[in-house]
């Protein structure tokens, strides 16, 4: 029956296969050799070597045949060669591997030890172990019956012993003692004879003193040398020149409160390193914000400030040197320390770091208090000291003055300056009460209109507010002699009726980098009238500012602040 596949017939290939099978040879078996033999008989297949190299070297039998007829010796064998010399290295190194020991220096000669082993174990280290060999089962001992007579005097015989042995002791005990003492003699002498047999050079006496009073020389020199704390006058003009620039308020205030010549320049130098403390700040908090810079210029700026100020108040000395030899502001502060020299360590040094220190966000209005305590009231300090106004009631005054003054600047005036570099002075716990944070407050065109912005600013200014009315309250007795240092109190005077008129916005009228409006110009003109007229630090401290000539203040209304729940809290636990 044929197949058809897609309308083929598969009968033809089949007959076509079948003639073409026939036609071709068979094809030729494989040869099978036996498995025991392998490739070739000699071999032995693979159950003797086990395919190794061996089986293409010469069996032993006729190693041995070729070595007995006069056949070559193996280096090894050799005596002197570096084979052999191997060879020895090897056996060492097996040795010491297997026995854990190194060889024996004495020649191989055995030890007690190793004699009494040996004697143990004839068979050596190829035999077998101690565990492996026949054991006898120990014979009981034999009870020793003692009577008491016996034991006595065997422990008599023991004292004895004991005896004898403490006495020999006690007998070699000071031959040791003398032996070591002549030890020590002995040894100290031939070190004395080393030493005094070195050669050396003589040098008389008069050379010995010439020598000791050069170098003392060369000391004071060199001690004298890098100190410089007076101020030449080129120092002063060039000083008085930045603070009319830079400064005019205070370079006035000293003309007109000052006339002694030496005192205005002490307060001049003081106030010119206070300010140029802030630019170091202020360049070090710009350095800070961006995060991609090195901060190595700005922190070498901070330690040169840091060690200068140091070195003049700890040494009383300036080194001499390419920044120092004319530096408007360390030397005349140099010369107004030496001038004072009871200026207290502390004031100087607390200002001088508060003022270098980049604090993000104070944590609370107590550690922002502990900050402005040295940032200002430090200063403050310190002026009273140079300029000779010695009272404890000022120092107090200026200390909430200097809070106030803080708060008014650093926290409110400033907010949007520190905010542009990624900070901010506003305390933490106050931020919280009021649902601000720091993210709020970069992004400046939002917080100026934020109502929870504009409340946490009047939390701050009500807290100014009370640090102003403590200080009115120890006006009455401060010397009217520390009135120009009294007169700083006119900054929260001024702005804490400006900034509550105009809802604390901190850019009406004014920009937000120079806080000296016209208003405030005014107002300083009025206080400065003012003091001239009445002599009076509590008419200084208070906020009314009379018009000049007029002696009254039209349509004055000072400031109202509530009292905020951060002041509620501090007269609670005051209480």
């Amino acid at each position: 029956m044929r197949r058809y596949v897609l309308g083929r017939s598969l009968w033809p290939r089949r007959a076509g296969r079948a003639a073409s099978s026939a036609a071709t040879p068979p094809r030729p078996r494989p040869l099978r050799t036996p498995a025991d033999e392998g490739i070739s008989s000699g071999l032995q297949g693979f159950g003797a070597y086990g395919g190794s190299i061996s089986a293409f070297v010469k069996p032993p039998a006729e190693r041995g045949a070729d070595l007995g007829a006069g056949g070559g010796v193996l280096p090894c064998d050799q005596p002197g060669s570096q084979a052999a010399l191997q060879a020895a290295q090897a056996e060492h190194m097996a040795s010491i591997a297997m026995t854990g020991k190194l060889p024996s220096p004495r020649g191989h000669v055995p030890q007690k030890g190793e004699e009494l082993s040996l004697s143990k174990h004839p068979s050596g280290p190829g035999g077998a172990p101690p565990s492996a060999l026949p054991r006898h089962p120990p014979a009981q001992p034999t009870p020793i019956v003692r009577t008491a007579e016996a034991n006595n005097a065997r422990i008599e015989r023991i004292l004895q012993n004991q005896k004898a042995a403490t006495r020999k002791v006690e007998e070699q005990l000071p031959r040791a003692k003398a032996a070591d003492a002549a030890t020590a003699q002995q040894r100290a002498r031939e070190a004395e004879d080393y030493y005094s047999s070195l050669p050396r050079e003589d040098v008389s006496k008069e050379e010995m003193w010439r020598r000791i009073s050069a170098a003392t020389a060369d000391r004071a020199e060199s001690s004298q040398r890098p100190v410089v704390m007076d101020a030449d006058e080129a120092d002063y003009t060039q000083l008085e020149e930045e603070l009319r620039e830079h400064d005019h308020f205070h370079y006035r205030l000293g003309e007109v409160a000052y006339e002694d010549t030496q005192v205005r320049r002490d307060y001049y130098a003081v106030w010119n390193l206070a300010t140029a403390l802030n630019k170091a700040r202020w360049t070090m908090l710009e350095v800070h914000a961006q995060r991609g810079m090195k901060t190595t210029g700005a922190g070498m700026k901070l330690l040169f400030w840091k060690e200068s100020i140091n070195g003049i108040m700890d040494y009383r000395r300036m080194t001499q040197g390419q920044f120092t030899d004319s530096h408007p502001v360390l030397r005349p502060f140099a010369a107004a320390v030496q001038r004072n020299p009871t200026m207290t360590k502390a004031f100087v040094r607390g200002f001088t770091d508060a003022r270098l220190k980049v604090i993000q966000q104070p944590g609370s209005v107590q550690q922002l208090f502990d900050h402005f305590d040295k940032f200002y009231g430090y200063l403050f300090n310190s002026l009273l000291e140079v300029t000779h106004v010695k009272d404890e009631s000022a120092e107090h005054l200026m200390l909430h003055v200097g809070r106030a003054i803080g708060l008014t600047n650093h926290c409110v005036m400033f907010w949007k300056k520190y905010a542009r570099i990624g900070f901010t002075m506003l305390p933490a716990d106050l931020c919280a009460d009021h649902h601000v944070n720091l993210a709020l407050l970069k992004n400046i065109p939002l917080a100026s209109r934020d109502r929870a912005v504009r409340e946490l600013l009047h939390s701050v200014m009500s807290i100014a507010k009370d640090e102003m009315l403590h200080a009115e309250k120890i006006a009455k007795d401060v010397p009217p002699t520390a009135w120009p240092i009294v007169m700083e109190c006119i900054y929260p005077n001024y702005y804490l009726g400006f900034l509550q008129r105009r809802d604390f916005n901190v850019s009406a009228m004014f920009a937000d980098y120079n806080i000296e409006n016209a208003g405030f110009a005014w107002y300083r003109v009025k206080k400065s009238w003012e003091w001239q007229r009445h002599q009076s630090i509590q008419r200084l401290v208070s906020e009314a500012a009379p018009l000049p000539f007029i002696g009254t203040s039209i349509a004055h209304r000072g400031s109202r602040y509530k009292m905020s729940p951060h002041l509620d809290n501090k007269a609670k636990n005051s209480k």
